[in-house]
Parts: structure tokens; C-alpha cells; sequence
């Protein structure tokens, strides 16, 4: 989950996906995306001219079984914005 506002979502969602050789390692994604057997499967894209992802991360948090702490939400105060849904999947 990410804040690129407006013009800049395409843009952050095309660098998430590109392969990892090919960008330097900045956000906690890229980091996670470099272990080969982590892929993305689905990207929900919400444009907005404000930063709305800490409210969609505490909507998405109570529809999940776990968080991983500290993830994607070094520069807000959540506990993450990284979620594991197990076989449960809400957004098929």
C-alpha cells in the first residue's frame, strides 16, 4: 500500500513491478519484492489527491488474520501496511 497521489500512482505501480535488477532497493517493497519467490498477484489502484492510505490500511486490517508490524508505515503512525489474508482473500 502507497501514497503516489494522482500523476505519480502509474508511475510508483510501474517501478513496483519491474523486475528488482533493474531499480535500486528504497522502499520496504522493493526489499520484499527482491526475494524471488514473492510476486505481486493483484494491484488495487485508488487515485486521490490526498493521502488516504493509513485510513485504507486500518479498513484493511480488520477484514485480515495478521499484519506484519513496521511494514510500508515508517513515515505514519500504523502498525503496518502490509496485511496476510491466508486463503481468505476479501478483494477477489
Amino acid at each position: 500500500m502507497g501514497s503516489a497521489l494522482n500523476k505519480k500512482l502509474i508511475t510508483r505501480v510501474r517501478r513496483h513491478t519491474s523486475p528488482s535488477y533493474l531499480k535500486k532497493l528504497h522502499w520496504h517493497i522493493d526489499y520484499l519484492l527482491a526475494n524471488s519467490e514473492i510476486r505481486i498477484s493483484k494491484s488495487i489502484l485508488i487515485p486521490s489527491s490526498v493521502r488516504e492510505e493509513c485510513i485504507l490500511a486500518q479498513t484493511i486490517k480488520e477484514l485480515s488474520k495478521e499484519e506484519v508490524l513496521g511494514f510500508g508505515s515508517s513515515d505514519c503512525n500504523c502498525n503496518s501496511h502490509l496485511f496476510y489474508f491466508g486463503d481468505n482473500e476479501p478483494f477477489n
